[in-house]
């Protein structure tokens, strides 16, 4: 997430993990019912989209994740604009484990974030 940082400093720890959990389920709303959506710590969730047939439907999803974002949060009667930073990968071209791809997608987020954040990167 991009601004979580921001929305923990100037509205507390509670309205943070409101958000977290307002993510989640606006995460789960962009994604089928087939797909997983976790927490694996911090502001970082991650997202396995099962028999996705190319990586054009995947680009796909994450556009749309991107958009559900872009949305303003409302916590306790505050506003909170975030965005997204989203790093993918692709099984079997990034990796055949599970430990693979996941890096490869972070490396991905990571360069997103030093390009000015809010967009999508496929891991090289």
């Amino acid at each position: 997430l991009d601004g979580f940082k921001a929305v923990n400093d100037t509205l507390g720890h509670e309205a943070g993990d409101i958000l977290l959990k307002d993510v989640a389920k606006c995460l789960l709303s962009s994604v089928r019912k087939t797909d997983t959506v976790a927490r694996i710590g911090g502001d970082e969730f991650i997202i396995l989209l099962s028999s996705v047939p190319d990586e054009e439907m995947a680009l796909a999803v994450a556009k749309e994740v991107l958009k559900a974002l872009a949305k303003p949060f409302e916590i306790n009667g505050d506003i909170a604009n975030i965005g997204g930073s989203i790093g993918m990968s692709f099984y079997p071209n990034h990796g055949e484990f599970a430990d693979q791809l996941l890096k490869e997608a972070d490396n991905a987020m990571y360069d997103v974030k030093k390009r000015g954040k809010n967009s999508i990167a496929i891991a090289p």
